[in-house]
């Protein structure tokens, strides 16, 4: 045991050295002297502090790396003012239905929702949803619905990936009945939701979802870019 500790010690040391090295040698690459200019017009290495602070200049190397926080809620390279999203998919989990045997599955837990973009990282979108299932043994048969709007809220992370959450309000309807007898129940109330769009295509892709803005509060499924985000060239 103290012998693999010794190596592992040994191999981390290693690793800073080498990375000490690599930076001095980055330091003195990055040293203040542009050696040329993409016009090829200038032909002599120039020092930066000969440049002006006060004026924006094409020597200066500086690299500013942003907060994590700001860079998340910049606009999305995916979403933003103008998309139209259309997805769809199927429940993991039905929040409401049969809880045991002795139970038909009609129609499976399925949402689809429709999303567009009205400011650079908010979207609005209408979600419905519909469940169905039957009672052999006293002939009921279940209907569940739902429809809803709500608000997503779009984060900047990466070009193939749109995560976002959101919130709206949710309107439900359950429907039993067989030949003989009827009853229903609706309930409207606020809902939530976080879910992330994966794009290994530009128009289409795979979202996951978990909240309760739907049918269910696990989805999966498909999405498809029908618009893209408008672009500023202002």
């Amino acid at each position: 045991m103290k012998v693999r500790i010794k190596y592992i010690l040994t191999l981390f040391v290693l690793i800073v050295n080498c990375a000490n090295i690599t930076y001095l040698y980055a330091q003195e690459d990055a040293n203040p002297i542009v050696k040329e200019k993409t016009d090829n017009q200038l032909k002599q290495e120039v020092p930066l502090d000969t440049v002006e602070t006060n004026t924006v200049s094409t020597y200066e190397f500086k690299v500013h790396k942003e907060p994590i926080y700001k860079r998340i809620i910049k606009e999305p390279m995916i979403f933003g003012k103008g998309a139209k999203i259309l997805q769809t998919g199927f429940a993991l989990k039905s929040n409401i239905g049969p809880l045991h045997d002795g139970y038909n599955i009609v129609v499976p837990p399925v949402v689809l929702m429709y999303e567009k973009g009205i400011r650079k990282n908010i979207g609005i979108g209408i979600i419905i949803g519909a469940k169905m299932w039957r009672q052999p043994l006293l002939e009921y048969n279940y209907r569940y619905f739902t429809a809803g709007i709500k608000a997503n809220y779009h984060f900047n992370i990466h070009p193939k990936l749109d995560p976002y959450i959101g919130a709206g309000i949710i309107y439900r309807r359950v429907v039993f009945k067989n030949d003989d007898y009827k009853e229903g129940n609706s309930k409207t109330g606020l809902n939530w939701s976080i879910g992330a769009r994966y794009y290994p295509k530009d128009k289409f892709g795979l979202f996951a979802e978990v909240g309760s803005d739907a049918i269910s509060f696990y989805k999966l499924g498909f999405h498809f870019l029908l618009s893209s985000k408008k672009v500023n060239n202002n």
